[in-house]
């Protein structure tokens, strides 16, 4: 009897074995990763954990730890204690991603200012190891990715510093592991102009003249930016955090009814809307329609719900930042800090106030620096459709925990949406079954052996693969995904050049299957192939370098 491991994030498959020999017995194993960080009672990193500190529930049931890492950029650093098990071997260590979204359809100029300077700082303070991603999001332009991933201390601050236009007159090198700034190490920061600045302060400044239906089509925008982000994480391995910079919906739009009158607190102040005429209604509609629009308002909260949950599925630790903290009373209907207190308990992520960037730059800090890894065996994989909440807790006096709220159950590669079915395609290609980031409920391994001929022009290469039909492919219907990736023959470093993906009936005609693609003459290249039967769940997949063999790719 062979023993497989399957290695998995809260939501997320990260690794498993590929499919063993024909006739051989399998027992899977469902590792699954619990990623947290945790801070004493000054809001201090704990970086000296142990195994016996740690605590886990699943649903309330009690599961023993298999062992416990902590990070500290590339290094991992086992507990003080002996596991019961290390992780499994073959597994690559990857490094953790920090995506920095910069919300400015609902930002202030102050608070986005702020915002800035708090990045600016943060910059200095990554470890070496991070890979840091710059995302915005607007109203005209929805969510960009704007660059990332970059990595290395010096380059990341570097390229900060060009897209906010900001540096800083100091340069102090932080401790190896993140150490948090004191007030003796605050450096001043100076402002220089930045197209890329300019374009994201015209984007706050055009966010001040929504209309109530404008305003709330925005918001809904948002709700689904959050959507595609988690489809994106979800495609992404390792620890990821996600620190969202925003000021908030407005507390009587996000709750709707449930905050106040309207007579009393307008949905929307007459003098941020667009200048009108002399004598025009500012409001451009009649009580009635704003009252409607009141009441409609009510469901925004419930989109969110559902959009922010995503990201917790995704295996994203999420961090809101309001740079504007304090400036408003707790609940005022006009304010925006009950809707981002809201989407943080979603998605089980931190809230973090203030308006100086130095201390809320040590907060954020604080609780990115201890970053854990425990791991726990089950028995069993949640079914379809059920949620186990996590209950993770440090047995340390006035220790406290930052990690996920919990994890859904898998689905089926059926119930796959077309955008995860593509970055499971991609993904399978590019680190092969060991280093996947997620994998369907019903997947079945099929071997797909065959040959690949190459034809060379002066201009083009052509390749054609053909392979004997399954028998379990045969006369079905398939996904049948083509991945091409660029290769850089010296480091190896792979990105996609081109994909196409088709629903077909296999072998309906002829008994083998026979595929090909069209690369340039020149360069190193791996095509893969990816066929998927939606209804068994049965995947074969198989990959081939294209000129000269790229490092580590047989």
């Amino acid at each position: 009897m062979v023993r497989w491991i399957c290695v998995a994030w809260l939501g997320a498959v990260t690794a498993w074995s590929q499919a063993p020999p024909p006739g051989q017995e399998t027992v899977e194993v469902n590792l699954r990763i619990v990623p947290f960080y945790v801070v004493d009672a000054r809001g201090q990193p704990i970086r000296d954990l142990k195994p016996e500190e740690v605590e886990i529930r699943l649903n309330g049931r009690p599961y023993p730890l298999s062992h416990l890492d902590r990070y500290t950029g590339d290094e991992v650093v086992p507990g003080a204690s002996e596991s019961v098990a290390g992780p499994p071997l073959g597994i690559r260590r990857e490094p953790r991603k920090i995506f920095l979204l910069f919300d400015l359809a609902f930002a202030t100029l102050r608070g986005f200012r702020g915002a800035r300077d708090l990045v600016a700082r943060l910059g200095q303070q990554v470890l070496d190891t991070d890979q840091v991603y710059l995302v915005t999001f607007s109203g005209l332009r929805g969510l960009q990715f704007v660059w990332g991933p970059v990595s290395g201390r010096h380059a990341v601050a570097q390229k900060l510093e060009e897209s906010l236009g900001i540096s800083m007159a100091a340069h102090h090198a932080p401790s190896p592991e993140g150490g948090v700034m004191t007030t003796g190490d605050r450096e001043s920061l100076q402002e220089r102009s930045c197209p890329l600045l300019e374009q994201m302060e015209d984007a706050v400044r055009q966010s001040r003249f929504l209309n109530q239906q404008t305003y709330q089509a925005t918001a809904l925008q948002l709700a689904a930016a959050f959507h595609s982000l988690a489809t994106t994480l979800r495609s992404i391995p390792g620890p990821k955090v996600l620190i969202y910079l925003s000021q908030g919906i407005r507390n009587n739009i996000y709750f709707g009814a449930v905050y106040a009158n309207p007579a009393e607190h307008p949905l929307m102040e007459p003098e941020v809307l667009a200048p009108t005429a002399p004598g025009g209604d500012p409001w451009q509609s009649d009580t009635a329609e704003r009252e409607t629009d009141r009441r409609s308002a009510l469901f925004l909260q419930r989109h969110f719900e559902e959009a922010v949950g995503t990201l917790a599925e995704a295996g994203a630790l999420t961090m809101i930042v309001n740079t504007q903290g304090y400036e408003q009373e707790s609940g005022d209907p006009t304010g925006g800090e009950e809707s981002l207190r809201h989407i943080a308990k979603v998605a089980g992520g931190l809230y973090i106030e203030g308006t100086d960037p130095a201390t809320l730059q040590a907060q954020v800090q604080g609780w990115t620096t201890a970053y854990y890894e425990a791991g726990i065996y089950l028995d069993r994989l949640p079914d379809k459709g059920k949620f186990w909440k996590v209950d993770l807790r440090v047995r340390r006096p006035g220790a406290r925990v930052w990690t996920l709220p919990g994890f859904p159950g898998v689905r089926a590669y059926a119930d796959w949406t077309p955008q995860e079915r593509w970055a499971f395609a991609v993904d399978l290609i590019t680190r092969g079954p060991e280093g996947l980031t997620r994998r369907p409920a019903d997947v079945q391994w099929l071997s797909l052996q065959g040959q690949v001929h190459q034809k060379t022009a002066p201009t083009y290469r052509q390749a054609i693969w053909e392979v004997a039909c399954p028998k379990e492919l045969r006369k079905k219907v398939t996904d049948v995904f083509h991945v091409l990736l660029a290769v850089d023959p010296t480091t190896g470093a792979t990105e996609v050049r081109s994909k196409r993906a088709e629903s077909k009936k296999l072998c309906e005609d002829e008994d083998k299957i026979r595929l090909e693609v069209v690369v340039p003459g020149e360069g190193t290249f791996v095509w893969g192939i990816v066929i998927a039967e939606p209804k068994s769940g049965r995947v074969g997949w198989a990959r081939w370098p294209i000129g000269p063999p790229p490092p580590g790719m047989q």
